[in-house]
């Protein structure tokens, strides 16, 4: 989702829904994500962008690796990188190259 706010502020979200399930080794593991960012257009034309990022909000991250053989069954466990912020500053440079061309540049 993404939404515009007045000022050129934006909000957007990113939900994954992940459902591990094993019905025979009564395993039931559901893991919610959601990363959430907030970004400002600045400057003329829009052409940077302040931007902070929240990754798994819930600090739910987890992976689940199962495996069964004839004599066993293993089930891990992995823990990931959980919650963390991002601060990020974009600047885009269109347009740059072409009045270079023009001034003698490149």
């Amino acid at each position: 989702m993404n939404v515009q706010f007045p000022k050129n502020f934006y909000l957007n979200s990113n939900f994954n829904y992940r459902v591990y399930l094993n019905e025979r080794f009564g395993f039931d593991q559901r893991v919610p994500i959601l990363n959430l960012s907030v970004y400002k257009h600045l400057l003329k034309d829009k052409k940077a962008e302040l931007r902070l990022t929240a990754y798994d909000v819930f600090n739910q991250n987890v992976g689940v690796s199962q495996s069964a053989t004839q004599n066993y069954v293993s089930e891990e466990r992995i823990v990931t990188l959980a919650r963390y912020f991002m601060l990020s500053f974009t600047y885009n440079m269109r347009g740059v190259k072409s009045q270079m061309r023009r001034q003698g540049g490149f």
